[in-house]
């Protein structure tokens, strides 16, 4: 499945396309978190 070329996810609710934009660098930098604590701990 291709993204569109102006770079914008969209989601279909209620039969409408809604724009529902970026998760955004905090919501990066809280998944290789929460991604490297696992890591650890499944190595131990």
């Amino acid at each position: 499945m291709a993204l569109p070329k102006n770079g914008h996810r969209y989601e279909l609710a209620n039969g409408k396309l809604v724009d529902i934009g970026n998760s955004g660098i905090e919501h990066g930098g809280i998944g290789s978190f929460l991604g490297g604590l696992l890591a650890i701990y499944v190595r131990q």
